[in-house]
């Protein structure tokens, strides 16, 4: 099966041919052209890594058998390659030629030598013979090729006679020849003509192989590099680790003051959620339906979990604070505690989890293979789903989400009760997401979707700088309370955990 054909113009560069070739996976090629052509041609191959072991070349006498010496790069490349001759015959004629002729020339010459006869046979018993003249150029022509495929004669040049066959094709017994660069010989390993083919043992293949090469390739799996995966795995690893010595860090002082405050409950559950991004990052690696679900899931209920603790955390602590320099406050704190916080958080979370679920079922992420517009034999893996409107919408509600945090960043920035002021490290939680987002997802659109290493590394990297401005930005804070020049107060400290627990009302000469 013919897999590609391409032409060039003599004298010209065939880079776009051989990378045309290249691309439908062309493993055996046959080329006709003139000898300083097939030198230049092939050393644009080896350039492309288009020679040696799983590629043949094959070529007629005037392009393969008539390299110089010279040329040691090509000849080295050679080996294995097939060439076609045609059989020589004997006879003082022969001789007489070839001693008018180099071997460079001789493939030209003999063919010359022949296709002039030929032509010189058939107008003769055209004309002279059977005294036909046709007048119309379509009608020569036409003439002329049916007195070619007539021609039958024996020129002494070539064992039989020369003559040709019903399609105009020379019937003439060709050897084959295989090239082995140890001493740079053409070796007669068989002999082909228009009814048979006789092939010799001592065939030897590109590679040195006992074994021709594949007509087509083996179907390439582009895989993630491996030093890409690993550094995934360690950084995703890496992150998981850290949540679980936050969690040792913030259980093992619960009964600080710092952590009373801050709630110790909420902060385990923010750990909780940055570390399902970290094990999404982890899954990321493997394609497998599972993976390529529990991934997605895992994701989106990282980013949502903790932006929503953490924006709601931020929320109160804006509103306790406007309502405690009111004498009439339109919030009742006691609706601030943590049970009601807890129900906020539940009630969002059901809605992404919801339609989760429907995406899952109606559109499900799944393993998938791409294949190369350009080369039929690659094939990419990743995870995708066919077209569904519920990415839009989680992504939707995610964005409204990030824009009232930047709102919310905004509004809290000067916040006069810094002691427990926690929306400074969530205005850079909120900052770095809304970089990432705008940044990344416009360049993840305009990649190919065969930009599977791009498109890896932007996701994967995305999740691990989110997660981890998340993870340092809530230990940093309350180290920084802890250790930091201003200590806070343990009467602040028991006020604000009653006030966010509902037992009691702060007042704004407390705060």
């Amino acid at each position: 099966e013919e897999i590609a054909r391409e032409t060039f113009e003599s004298g010209t560069n065939a880079t776009n041919s051989l990378t045309y070739l290249q691309s439908k996976g062309a493993r055996i090629i046959f080329i006709m052209c003139y000898i300083y052509d097939f030198v230049n041609v092939f050393r644009e191959a080896i350039k492309l890594e288009m020679t040696g072991d799983g590629y043949l070349w094959l070529a007629s006498d005037s392009s393969l058998l008539s390299i110089p010496e010279k040329d040691n790069d090509i000849l080295d490349e050679l080996q294995g390659s097939i060439g076609f001759y045609p059989s020589r015959g004997s006879g003082e004629k022969l001789e007489s030629i070839l001693e008018q002729l180099d071997s460079d020339s001789y493939s030209y010459a003999i063919t010359a030598y022949d296709a002039s006869y030929s032509f010189g046979n058939a107008l003769h018993k055209m004309l002279e013979i059977d005294n036909y003249y046709p007048y119309v150029n379509e009608d020569f022509r036409d003439t002329l090729f049916q007195y070619l495929k007539q021609v039958n004669f024996s020129n002494g040049i070539h064992p039989g006679t020369v003559s040709f066959n019903e399609n105009g094709d020379r019937v003439i017994p060709y050897s084959v020849l295989n090239f082995n660069n140890n001493d740079n010989t053409w070796e007669v390993v068989g002999s082909i003509d228009a009814d048979s083919y006789t092939e010799y043992d001592n065939l030897r293949w590109p590679g040195d192989r006992t074994e021709p090469p594949q007509d087509r390739p083996t179907t390439i799996i582009y895989e993630i590099p491996m030093a890409v995966s690993v550094v995934v795995l360690i950084l995703g690893s890496l992150g998981i680790i850290g949540c679980i010595g936050s969690t040792i860090f913030i259980v093992k002082n619960r009964k600080l003051p710092v952590m009373i405050a801050l709630r110790v409950n909420l902060s385990l559950a923010v750990i909780v959620f940055i570390s399902l991004g970290y094990t999404s990052m982890i899954l990321s690696v493997f394609y497998t339906p599972i993976a390529c679900i529990q991934g997605m899931w895992l994701l989106h209920i990282s980013f949502n979990g903790s932006i929503s603790i953490s924006l709601l955390k931020a929320w109160r602590l804006r509103a306790l604070i406007s309502s405690s320099k009111k004498k009439n406050p339109k919030i009742n704190p006691k609706a601030l505690n943590d049970a009601n916080l807890w129900k906020a958080v539940c009630l969002y979370m059901f809605i992404i989890l919801s339609i989760l679920t429907v995406w899952s079922v109606t559109s499900p992420i799944k393993p998938a293979e791409i294949i190369d517009p350009g080369n039929n034999y690659l094939v990419y893996r990743t995870c995708t789903y066919s077209e569904s409107w519920f990415p839009y919408v989680i992504y939707s509600i995610e964005g409204v989400v990030l824009s009232y945090g930047i709102y919310l960043s905004f509004a809290t920035r000067s916040i006069v009760w810094n002691e427990y002021n926690e929306s400074g490290s969530i205005a850079v939680c909120v900052y770095c997401s809304v970089i990432i987002a705008t940044t990344f997802i416009p360049i993840s659109a305009l990649l190919n979707e065969t930009d599977v290493e791009t498109l890896f590394i932007l996701e994967t990297g995305g999740t691990w700088v989110i997660s981890t401005s998340f993870l340092s930005s809530m230990i940093i804070s309350r180290l920084r309370m802890m250790y930091g020049d201003q200590k806070p107060s343990v009467k602040n400290s028991r006020n604000l955990a009653k006030l966010t627990a509902g037992s009691f009302r702060v007042s704004s000469q407390q705060m």
